[in-house]
């Protein structure tokens, strides 16, 4: 039996038409329908039953479709985790990141992989923890970018720490927190907050939420989102403040604008987690562009020198 008789099998059964199937699959419906008979003779059972209507499945074809649809999805993700792993795709990144880490290192580490590697080629998914886990397992990503701790027993997933981005709070250009000056975390209780859900970024939440009561501070928690980048649309469109990683930075036409917070410096550890102890080279690259981007965040900007007037 060959893949492609699964995926003529499963085109027919979805559409419940042979011309459909034969339009999705790019083949005449004379070849279709002599595939699906081999199939059934292989099989040894009736998998279909055709009517004037098209095709309906018989039980056995009800039973068939559930494991062929299973078989072929095993048989891409084997493929997946063989292009992963091969050293020649050394020039292809599968990166999965959790919404935390998009903010803090991700652009600004892909841009610069980008500058200095123009063949690589990313594919890039946001996950939460179990969704990364899961995918570093079967092979479909080589590495995720994440806020720590990540709590795993797996013994063969490896964590490379990055660094550390303090909190900022993000507010709407023109909005009284936007001055120069540093916003103190009690003043965060005079403002609609705009919080996001826990499991979309828990480490970030907690955060938030930990240095609030460590502080005193009781917040006004006007508007909901379901992530952290959705809060940053709230608040571009005025309904609030947010507090993300210091190492986000606002597109010009976006609204947003991000100010230090003081007295109390909340930070955040990043990793880069996989599960090769010798990551290949896409890999390597990446965890050095992130620690690039995470050292660039922990070094204060140097004012801009006045230049001398001629004399």
């Amino acid at each position: 039996m060959e893949m492609r008789h699964l995926r003529y099998f499963i085109a027919l059964a979805e559409h419940g038409n042979f011309r459909r199937a034969a339009e999705q699959l790019a083949m005449a419906q004379p070849p279709l329908s002599r595939q699906i008979r081999a199939l059934e003779r292989e099989v040894g059972c009736r998998l279909l039953v055709r009517g004037r209507r098209g095709v309906e499945l018989t039980a056995a074809g009800r039973a068939f479709l559930e494991r062929a649809r299973i078989t072929l999805q095993e048989a891409q993700r084997a493929v997946d985790h063989a292009q992963v792993a091969s050293p020649e795709h050394a020039d292809r990144l599968v990166l999965g990141c959790d919404a935390a880490a998009e903010l803090a290192f991700v652009g600004r580490a892909l841009a610069a992989l980008a500058r200095s590697h123009a063949s690589l080629q990313v594919e890039l998914s946001r996950q939460s923890l179990d969704e990364s886990l899961r995918a570093l397992r079967r092979g479909a990503t080589q590495a995720v970018v994440m806020a720590l701790p990540c709590a795993t027993t797996d013994e063969e997933i490896v964590v490379e720490a990055i660094g550390s981005s303090s909190l900022c709070l993000a507010v709407a250009t023109g909005h009284p927190f936007a001055g120069p000056r540093p916003v103190s975390w009690s003043r965060l209780a005079a403002a609609p907050f705009v919080l996001f859900e826990r499991e979309a970024a828990p480490v970030l939440f907690d955060a938030i939420i930990g240095t609030c009561q460590e502080a005193g501070v009781a917040l006004h928690v006007r508007h909901r989102a379901s992530d952290p980048s959705v809060a940053l649309e709230l608040v571009a469109a005025g309904l609030g403040v947010t507090v993300v990683p210091a190492g986000w930075q606002s597109p010009r036409s976006f609204g947003v604008t991000c100010r230090p917070l003081r007295l109390r410096a909340a930070s955040i550890e990043f990793g880069a987690v996989h599960r090769d102890p010798f990551p290949n080279a896409a890999v390597a690259r990446l965890i050095t562009a992130a620690r690039a981007v995470a050292a660039a965040n922990a070094t204060p900007a140097r004012p801009r020198q006045r230049a001398r007037a001629a004399s």
